[in-house]
């Protein structure tokens, strides 16, 4: 039977109230599906939304260590508000899954693309739910294409967002992101320039190669090419204070643990065993520096347990494809060539958009998937073409204008002739308030 999870122990008091929500369970699983007598863990689990006997909603985070309990809390309403049963698993090694019995951490050798698909088998065993819509996202779709190669009975529909096929896509990326940033091959004039200025923080020294490999993709991604061209323009100015807060934003994100919400160790053992990523290859502007030099960590690459080609191949269900168009970690052109080899398939590439559309875009989403569980493919275009905005208003692309303009405010202030006119002001304001003083 279900029961109410326990809490880890270090669980941040404000996360508290989210794990012991109504929708929150628990349920005994071996750590090792594959052998008699495994011990268990408590993989924890959210089931939302009334069973009216319409379309139930898989979301499938990404990471792998994106915990699914917490960061989605207010997610989950809004895809019950349109018209889904929503369940999610809290992944194997994260968060209120985290932990064996007697308190110790999921070994990293339990941390299976195929393991964590038969976690999801169970859940949707107790939750007595028989067929599935699921969402992945990032890894999450990694893990919705190996479900349904091994249980395509219990799929009705699958939508990939921001996903890859793993290793075989990887020397591509890593070439598309230099085109981008360090070449700047691309009719973005924006973009252009920022790669120029690219070229200047790496040979004058300013930053290292993994720094600003680490930094570049992900400001572009989610601030758009001007904010970035601007942030590089200041770092050239040695105005350096931004630029610092990124770099340790994205090293807190890829080190630091973060209980209930990103605890990358031990789940990332899957992304090195099982998804893989290549070595340096030594020349400029490296994006696999950054997880080559974590690798020591973790087994070496073994490859997929299922071939994903051959997967989305065998897909016979209604299948939607979601980019974002400045997303660099999983380009819209790989998502096209995985939408090409399901029948049938849909590709939608949103504007003003980045990496794992259902976050940041959720309404326009569920609006496409919504019609596709009633009209398939065909629908979901219908949708498309009604709900799905240029993004010119959508939260990151104000969060991209606000960011913009502060820089430009901070160039601006940097200016001699600034700083000249606001020691100017501040010495005559001081006169007045001493000629004051003295009335």
């Amino acid at each position: 039977m279900p029961y109410k999870p326990a809490l880890p122990p270090d669980l941040p008091r404000r996360f508290r109230r989210f794990a012991g929500a109504r929708d929150v369970y628990g349920l005994d699983a071996p750590v090792y599906p594959d052998r008699e007598g495994s011990p268990t863990f408590q993989l924890a689990y959210t089931d939302s939304g009334p069973d009216t006997g319409g379309p139930t909603l898989v979301i499938i985070p990404g990471g792998p260590g994106l915990a699914s309990v917490i960061p989605y809390a207010t997610l989950r309403p809004k895809a019950v508000a349109s018209g889904f049963r929503v369940v999610m698993v809290e992944h194997r090694g994260v968060g209120l899954s985290r932990y064996t019995p007697d308190g110790e951490v999921l070994p990293k050798d339990s941390m299976r693309l195929a393991y964590a698909a038969e976690d999801l088998l169970r859940v949707l065993d107790r939750a007595g739910v028989e067929r599935v819509w699921l969402h992945g996202t990032s890894y999450g779709g990694e893990l919705a294409v190996v479900f349904g190669a091994l249980f395509p009975e219990r799929v009705a529909g699958m939508f990939l967002d921001s996903t890859w096929r793993g290793l075989r896509d990887e020397a591509r990326i890593r070439e598309h992101k230099r085109d981008l940033f360090l070449r700047g091959r691309t009719d973005d004039a924006r973009l252009r320039r920022a790669a120029a200025k690219v070229r200047l923080v790496l040979e004058r020294g300013l930053a290292s190669d993994e720094e600003v490999a680490s930094v570049v993709p992900p400001v572009y991604e989610f601030l758009g090419a001007e904010a970035l061209d601007r942030l590089l323009a200041a770092r050239l100015a040695g105005r350096t204070a931004e630029w610092r807060w990124f770099s340790g934003l994205i090293s807190r994100e890829l080190d630091e643990r973060m209980p209930g919400v990103m605890e990358a160790d031990p789940a990332m053992e899957i992304f090195y065993r099982e998804s893989g990523s290549l070595p340096p290859d030594g020349k400029p502007f490296d994006t696999e520096s950054i997880w080559a030099e974590r690798a020591d960590r973790y087994s070496s690459y073994a490859g997929p347990p299922v071939d994903p080609d051959a997967a989305l191949r065998s897909f016979r269900w209604p299948t939607v494809l979601f980019s974002g168009e400045r997303d660099v970690r999983t380009p819209p052109f790989v998502m096209q060539e995985m939408a090409e080899l399901v029948p049938d398939a849909l590709h939608l590439t949103l504007q003003n958009a980045g990496h794992d559309l259902l976050r940041f875009r959720a309404q326009e989403i569920l609006a496409v998937e919504r019609a596709a569980t009633e009209g398939g493919t065909a629908a979901a275009r219908r949708a498309a073409e009604e709900h799905v905005t240029d993004g010119s208003r959508s939260p990151l692309a104000l969060v991209g204008s606000a960011f913009t303009g502060y820089l430009k405010t901070r160039e601006v202030l940097a200016r001699p002739a600034a700083k000249l006119a606001l020691a100017a002001g501040a010495a005559l304001g001081l006169a007045a308030l001493a000629r004051r003083s003295r009335a």
